[in-house]
């Protein structure tokens, strides 16, 4: 199992959604179960020896993958010992192919 860290990036982002997101009680239950669903798709990969996934076709972008939930984009970097999430973004806002 490799170790998880997340960056200040991908954790603020995180938070913003949280503000953004819930105005009430339905929305917190809400932003609970997506986060709970996305934790545990973090984890299962960072069990896997190997991850047969999506990547980054940018130039600069070497060993980023990512992976979509619904309506949000987890971009990630995997290596031997570690798993570093570099960012959370809602998908709405990406215009071009990733």
């Amino acid at each position: 199992m490799r170790k998880i860290i997340r960056t200040k990036s991908f954790v603020n982002q995180l938070k913003n959604w949280q503000k953004y997101k819930i105005a009430s009680e339905e929305d917190l239950k809400h932003y609970i179960s997506k986060l709970r669903v996305i934790t545990e798709i973090i984890s299962a990969i960072s069990c896997q020896p190997t991850f047969i996934g999506r990547k980054v076709n940018y130039r600069n972008s070497k060993n980023i993958n990512y992976f979509l939930y619904q309506q949000h984009v987890i971009f990630f970097k995997l290596e031997e010992n570690k798993m570093t999430l570099l960012y959370f973004i809602a998908a709405k806002r990406i215009k071009q192919k990733i």
